[in-house]
């Protein structure tokens, strides 16, 4: 395929800050063109990431939730973007989202290997037969994953991805950026300033995480 660029797509839901780092760090290894198919989503809430840093960046639903459209229409915008990129390999986030099955239709129709990112775990909820069934077809389509850890990487594995296919390394963060912060709260002054601004006691729990009913904040 002489007109496929040495580009790798890389597909989210939504650009937040840690996909900004991780992407803006890769970036610095090969071509990246990152897809977010939304502008806007009620799930994370979090202030949008503006521009790019050493990728770059295509929003297919700029004012609009993706997961709220049509999923024929959200395929077709996906299939558009990946036409004018074209690139060597694509990466989709999970297997549930409209705009990743889309880019998975994209790639067996162009003969371009999937790449799957994957979070989830065995345990997470509980599982139906067919659903499980459905899910190994899609895993199949992929040439490889990319799993955040090890429980990740089983459940891979048991939904039909080579065990040499899968690679850790989804999870990440970015390190320079809290090393950074830190500096600025080595000495107790700042540390009162701190708790100070924002009400906490002497002594708490910090939790990072999206504020939706899975994750029992309240407990």
């Amino acid at each position: 395929m002489s007109n496929v660029s040495p580009t790798l797509a890389v597909l989210f839901h939504r650009l937040g800050p840690y996909h900004f780092a991780r992407l803006r760090a890769a970036g610095r290894l090969l071509p990246i063109v990152a897809i977010e198919s939304s502008g806007v989503d009620k799930t994370y809430a979090w202030d949008k990431v503006s521009g790019a840093d050493h990728f770059e960046r295509v929003t297919l639903f700029d004012s609009a939730d993706a997961q709220n459209l049509p999923a024929a229409e959200v395929a077709s915008r996906v299939g558009s973007a990946l036409d004018k990129v074209h690139p060597a390999v694509v990466a989709v986030p999970g297997w549930a989202d409209s705009a990743a099955l889309g880019a998975l239709r994209w790639c067996a129709q162009h003969q371009v290997p999937a790449i799957m990112m994957s979070e989830s775990t065995a345990w997470d909820k509980s599982r139906a037969w067919w659903k499980e069934w459905v899910k190994s077809r899609v895993v199949r389509l992929c040439a490889a994953a990319l799993a955040g850890g090890r429980p990740h990487a089983d459940y891979l594995l048991d939904l039909g991805m080579p065990r040499e296919r899968i690679f850790l390394g989804y999870d990440a963060v970015d390190n320079d950026y809290f090393e950074e912060k830190a500096e600025t709260l080595k000495t107790e002054m700042l540390k009162v300033e701190s708790r100070n601004k924002y009400g906490l006691p002497e002594k708490y729990f910090l939790a990072s995480a999206r504020f939706v009913a899975a994750k029992n904040l309240p407990r």
